[in-house]
């Protein structure tokens, strides 16, 4: 999935058109996330596909799973619908706070909504999630998001709340926490000094370069891919090793992430990008039943029904 959503493009060349057709095939999966996912990089590149309906009646089924029903409203929104995410988030259904993190998380860059609902979670009597809603918001940018992080840190927050809430002031580029956070610079674990080093990036200041490459140098791999996004700007060599290395680790989950990387930063198709498309076409060929049983009821009957 994410080998083919960081693959399709505009252009009609044949590693598009192999990415197009990983996505149709993965309608097909046994899995709702994968195939909304899926049906949403179709639509994000298409702009006809006919699963829009499909996504519009998952955002808007109380049956469906909040998780689900998000997912489908920010395909919908990537593709032009804003109206979808507001509709699942009018909905009062009580959330659990992980459910709370992630919506927010993913919202955050999406508009005031994803903002407000993580504005709330700073006043979690849980400093573990005041420091990941702090560093979210912080992350999303903005004047709101500046002047909700101030007013926390007015209160004398404390341990990870304090950390994040300086983080997260630090990326919406105010000096002050700047200043904080390149003083803090070598005591920070590989997450932590990551998050300071886009900010400090962000602002122009040197250090936070010389931060990034520490990370990338690190033994977390996740944190060592997002570090090597970062490094890109000033050294394409040292980013592209990181990354084509992951490309080929062992573990699928860091194959994914090193792919989103490279559709993230806007790089060519790689030969390991490549062969993973290729090979996830030759897997997924069995299900790939044409344009008809794709969508709608049929495919529902199909996948539901007994083995024979």
């Amino acid at each position: 999935l994410e080998a083919a959503s960081s693959s399709t493009g505009p252009s009609s060349s044949s590693m598009t058109g192999l990415a197009r057709r990983v996505l149709r095939s993965l309608l097909n999966v046994d899995d709702e996330e994968i195939r909304l996912a899926a049906c949403g990089a179709l639509l994000r590149v298409t702009r006809t596909e006919p699963c829009r309906a499909d996504l519009a009646k998952t955002a808007a089924e109380d049956r469906a799973s909040i998780g689900l029903r998000l997912t489908a409203a920010a395909s919908l929104s990537a593709a032009g619908d804003r109206n979808a995410v507001r509709s699942v988030l009018a909905d009062r259904t009580p959330l659990s706070m992980p459910s709370q993190l992630g919506i927010a998380g993913m919202l955050a860059k999406a508009g005031a909504e994803g903002a407000a609902i993580l504005e709330g979670l700073l006043v979690s009597p849980a400093p573990e999630v005041q420091y990941v809603a702090a560093i979210a918001l912080g992350e999303s940018g903005g004047q709101r998001a500046r002047t909700a992080l101030q007013r926390f840190l007015k209160g004398s927050p404390t341990g990870p709340g304090r950390l994040g809430a300086t983080l997260g002031l630090a990326s919406t580029g105010e000096a002050g926490a700047l200043a904080e956070v390149k003083t803090m610079l070598s005591r920070l674990g590989p997450y932590d000094k990551l998050v300071a080093a886009r900010a400090l990036v962000k602002a122009g200041d040197p250090a936070g370069m010389s931060a990034a490459r520490q990370v990338v140098e690190s033994d977390d791999t996740t944190q060592r891919l997002e570090a090597a996004a970062v490094v890109d700007a000033s050294d394409h060599r040292l980013a592209s090793t990181v990354i084509e290395k992951t490309l080929g680790h062992p573990n699928p989950l860091l194959r994914a992430h090193a792919i989103e990387i490279v559709g993230r930063l806007g790089w060519p198709s790689t030969p390991a990008s490549r062969r993973l498309l290729v090979d996830a076409d030759r897997r997924l060929d069995a299900l790939d039943f044409g344009d008809m049983l794709q969508t709608g009821h049929v495919l529902n009957r199909w996948i539901n029904r007994p083995m024979v």
